[in-house]
């Protein structure tokens, strides 16, 4: 790989920036509750709760609640808020501190995850800047090189058979993609496994790429490491395989737009990653070249929580919207509705293998 390929990152990110003035903010707020406690005052500290109606990337029109807790509290919630794991100890220190290290103080991931994302919505910035993040789970596969903060080491990504674990981006210095020309970031870590075990990144028709999975729904990490992708590379097109269920719409909206509860953080999305499939076009597709006595194990009927789940997104999109991409995933809701089915991607098996449809979508895309 020739040294052109290889990009410096450090300047790709403001995090050292944002980590001052996070520090700034923290210590001015406990210098307050320092003083209302030399003056025999409760104290207490600003603390917003994040609005749950916003739309992705759109400004919630719903009322903030909470500006303030203190100590004592008058419930449990409010204690531990005003006790919310060290941000400053993180932040003064180099490494990231895990958020499952601050479950210890409280005995329940739920509630750290809640009082950590709304303090980090309270002073205006992402996990990230907090130096608290949660242990990540993404795997990545392919020609890609990725040089670590001091002295950490290199991740050879085309390593092993299931690849690497996604860093956190904040420990990037350089990233080196090599020839890769697209990266697929696929929902299912079985169908990852598969493709990566047979090193499609490498044998692809549409040339040498990148694999990526969240397994699932994914975790800031490495939606935070897709986005530094995005940035030093942009032309580098980004793609998504989802099953054909509302889950996955949500799945690849979830990379595209961010989450609606967690609107402040600002470098966890990929605005230019396309939704490759699977849509009702490729299960038509499929139905018709099956016999009818197959075509049932292609397919299942939507649950009742599917169909809530559809038209709880289909409320979160712009009726209005003349972006074809968003008319799109609103069409592909309403078909499921309409037909009452789903569809997993490794329903492709059932007539060839994943790789050849794969092969003949990135060729079109």
């Amino acid at each position: 790989m020739s040294s052109t390929d290889i990009v410096e990152v450090g300047e790709a990110r403001a995090t050292e920036g944002n980590r001052l003035v996070v520090i700034a903010v923290i210590e001015d707020i406990l210098s307050k509750v320092v003083d209302d406690i030399s003056h025999d005052r409760q104290p207490s500290i600003p603390y917003r709760c994040r609005p749950r109606g916003a739309r992705p990337g759109r400004p919630s029109t719903s009322v903030t609640s909470r500006t303030a807790v203190r100590f004592p509290g008058n419930s449990q919630d409010e204690s531990l808020a005003f006790c919310s794991p060290r941000p400053r100890g993180s932040l003064l220190g180099e490494d990231c501190v895990v958020d499952r290290d601050a479950t210890h103080q409280t005995k329940s991931q739920a509630v750290v995850d809640r009082v950590v994302d709304d303090l980090a919505y309270t002073l205006g910035f992402g996990r990230m800047d907090l130096n608290i993040v949660a242990a990540g789970k993404g795997l990545i596969s392919g020609p890609i090189m990725i040089q670590l903060r001091r002295e950490s080491g290199v991740l050879s990504a085309s390593s092993g058979s299931n690849g690497v674990l996604v860093p956190l981006p904040s420990d990037v210095e350089k990233l080196d993609l090599g020839a890769a020309r697209w990266l697929l970031v696929i929902e299912k870590e079985a169908v990852y496994r598969r493709l990566s075990a047979v090193q499609y990144w490498r044998n692809s028709a549409a040339g040498p790429g990148i694999l990526v999975t969240g397994k699932g729904f994914p975790d800031l990490v490495t939606r935070g490491f897709l986005h530094l992708v995005q940035s030093v590379r942009p032309q580098l097109p980004i793609y998504c395989l989802t099953d054909f269920d509302p889950d996955g719409v949500g799945i690849m909206r979830c990379y595209k737009h961010g989450s609606r509860s967690l609107d402040h953080e600002t470098h966890v999305v990929v605005p230019r990653l396309r939704w490759l499939g699977f849509k009702s076009s490729d299960l038509s597709h499929h139905l018709t070249a099956l016999d009818e006595s197959r075509r049932p194990s292609v397919t299942s009927p939507m649950s009742v929580r599917n169909r809530t789940r559809a038209a709880k997104l289909l409320a979160t999109m712009d009726e209005e919207s003349h972006d074809w991409e968003e008319l799109e995933c609103q069409r592909e809701l309403q078909v499921m509705m309409f037909l009452g089915v789903k569809a997993e991607i490794q329903g492709v098996d059932g007539i060839g293998d994943v790789g050849d449809w794969l092969d003949a979508k990135l060729g079109q895309a």
